[in-house]
């Protein structure tokens, strides 16, 4: 660590670069004050003083911005205020006891005229901010706007979090070793623990699940998202300044399966099963005897949303949240348009980035099913929603009722079961634009005699009609 002459100009703090070792430049005219470069590119303003006691001590004013130690929003801002800090601690060292009380991150510990506190005169410390403060303060942070879902995910996961490591434990107490305690418990945690084990705490229910080494706990993405969400409150709580770094920073369980494997497209086999399930093919009704076979064919969102998702791509609530003002002719062509503006004066729709909104033509399939005449017939009925019969969920999101039903309905429950081949993936990476099968028609090849093996005969055709596909700048075929 080393020191030079001191700081009398901007340009000079913002000229300093870092090196492999942290170095001191004081600031000039500010006896004691002092800013610290970092070999991470980090300048921290620090104030040295001398206790009670003749115990020399430092006081660190900021360790990420000096924008943020010092309340301010600008860098420019904060350059004044550390001269009027300085100014206040020169003040003191000449022997003003009260110069530093307007600045209670100095007062507490501020030197008098002959560098010893005067504790007299010192400023209360504020209290230390706890896990179930952070949370408060962090869900009504007006800098940024937290949705309901948010609001119930945090509500849900943090309170379970502080079992372990205590809601009204002061922040700074918490440490690496604390949320390492947090992760292991998580990880033999059952799922809807509060549900099959309402009289056991979630501690207490994570050491029951591992003495008896139950195999129905927490899968790696639940796990990692309780992990998440305490480590954005503690970035928060660094960023606030309550604590100095964040003890869940990069802490997660690996997922050992392979990333391609986690989550599998639908095979042709399972489309076909949805699709020629008695809600398309005739039933009963489509409240409780959509499973049954009958001779109505009801056409309501239980029958449109599934489709519009296979033709168009949209998210699900995207679909569920639909005006009928939402279909409309642009340049001769029927879109779908994604919007999160209603059209019913309500503030009901929801879009998962700004860039979501966009326009999306109907497929001519959908067009052929009746999709345009349903659409009519709820427009001269006066309907605002394009399917009113979907409620509005406590989350604010039309899709997750319709979700729930979609994953407990009979049909799916059937085709989960099903079993998909896996060279489906491989095949379907063949198929996609980008890629130039008919390069390497033999590995083709192999691979369409696996899937046929495995009774996805379409799509083997699929790609051994790619593996032949002529190269475009020569005009001839693929080698054989």
């Amino acid at each position: 660590m080393s020191t030079s002459r001191g700081i009398t100009a901007d340009r000079q703090i913002a000229a300093l670069k870092p090196t492999a070792s942290r170095y001191e430049r004081a600031v000039a005219g500010a006896r004691g004050l002092c800013l610290i470069v970092y070999p991470t590119g980090t300048k921290t303003f620090v104030l040295r003083y001398v206790a009670v006691g003749g115990e020399r001590r430092r006081l660190p004013l900021g360790r990420t911005h000096l924008c943020r130690s010092l309340g301010t929003g600008r860098r420019s801002d904060a350059i004044r205020q550390a001269r009027l800090v300085a100014a206040d601690f020169e003040r003191a060292l000449r022997g003003d006891p009260r110069a530093l009380l307007k600045r209670p991150q100095i007062a507490c510990e501020a030197p008098n005229g002959d560098l010893t506190l005067n504790a007299a005169h010192a400023a209360p410390k504020p209290p230390e901010k706890t896990l179930r403060d952070l949370l408060t303060i962090f869900l009504d942070d007006p800098v940024k706007a937290r949705g309901d879902k948010v609001r119930m995910i945090y509500n849900h996961t943090i309170p379970i979090v502080g079992e372990v490591l205590g809601m009204d434990t002061p922040l700074r107490s918490i440490d690496r070793e604390a949320c390492r305690r947090l992760m292991d418990m998580l990880r033999w945690l059952p799922t809807n623990s509060k549900k099959r084990f309402p009289k056991m705490t979630a501690v207490q229910a994570s050491e029951m699940a591992k003495a008896k080494k139950l195999t129905s706990t927490l899968g790696y993405a639940a796990i990692n998202s309780y992990l998440k969400c305490l480590s954005a409150l503690m970035n928060f709580a660094v960023n606030e300044g309550y604590i100095d770094r964040n003890p869940a920073k990069g802490l997660r369980v690996v997922d050992p399966r392979h990333r391609r494997d986690r989550r599998l497209p639908f095979s042709n086999d399972q489309l076909r099963a949805i699709f020629n399930a008695p809600l398309y093919r005739g039933c009963v009704d489509d409240e409780y005897g959509y499973a049954d076979v009958g001779s109505a064919r009801p056409r309501r969102a239980r029958f449109w949303v599934p489709l519009i998702a296979l033709f168009s791509g949209m998210r699900m609530n995207e679909i569920c949240q639909l005006d009928v003002a939402d279909i409309r002719r642009l340049d001769g062509v029927d879109c779908f348009i994604v919007t999160g503006r209603s059209h019913g004066g309500t503030d009901d729709k929801k879009v998962k980035t700004s860039t979501s909104e966009r326009f999306i033509p109907i497929h001519p399939r959908l067009t052929e099913l009746g999709f345009l005449d349903f659409v009519g017939e709820r427009r001269r009925s006066g309907s605002v929603k394009l399917f009113p019969e979907l409620p509005l969920s406590t989350t604010g999101y039309y899709s997750d009722p319709f979700s729930k039903w979609l994953e407990t309905s009979h049909t799916l429950q059937r085709i989960i079961e099903m079993p998909q081949s896996p060279y489906v993936e491989i095949a379907l990476r063949l198929l996609s634009p980008t890629s130039l099968a008919w390069e390497q028609p033999t590995y083709c090849r192999e691979v369409a005699a696996r899937l046929r093996s495995d009774g996805e005969h379409d799509l083997a055709a699929q790609l051994d009609q790619a593996a032949h596909k002529p190269q475009p700048w020569l005009g001839g075929s693929a080698a054989v």
